[in-house]
């Protein structure tokens, strides 16, 4: 760790200072990573052949959607999302949690009940009828 550069280093031992309190700089990636992501599934043809692909596989290739193209670019894509580097599986150099956030336990379980809350807040306004 002593040989990479400061700007590298930067991004995952750092806060910004935000609203008065330091964030992560891997929250704001996740942030910006699921802004992204939301924006791709919701907006993108690819978006819309990945819900196809999941609510009917069969009725999604009889319609002309290449599902094998399909669910390869999302295990693809899943992969590169999840890679996670310099934490030993073996032994206590790290956990996943401490590599994303860097934050105390407090604070990791206040975001966790937040993003619940959220996400249910989320789908019930999806269900909601307009």
């Amino acid at each position: 760790m002593q040989d990479l550069p400061q700007r590298f280093r930067y991004l995952g031992q750092f806060d910004v200072p935000l609203f008065g309190a330091g964030i992560p700089v891997p929250l704001l990636f996740v942030i910006l990573i699921a802004v992204v992501m939301t924006l791709f599934l919701n907006r993108t043809i690819w978006g819309f052949r990945i819900y196809a692909v999941d609510g009917n596989e069969v009725a999604s290739g009889l319609s002309g959607i290449s599902t094998d193209r399909v669910k390869i670019m999302v295990y693809s894509l899943a992969g590169f999302l999840t890679a996670i580097g310099g934490t030993s599986l073996v032994g206590e150099e790290g956990t996943i949690l401490g590599v994303l956030t860097g934050v105390s336990a407090y604070w990791l379980q206040a975001v966790q009940g937040l993003v619940i809350v959220v996400a249910i807040m989320l789908d019930q306004l999806r269900k909601c009828p307009r």
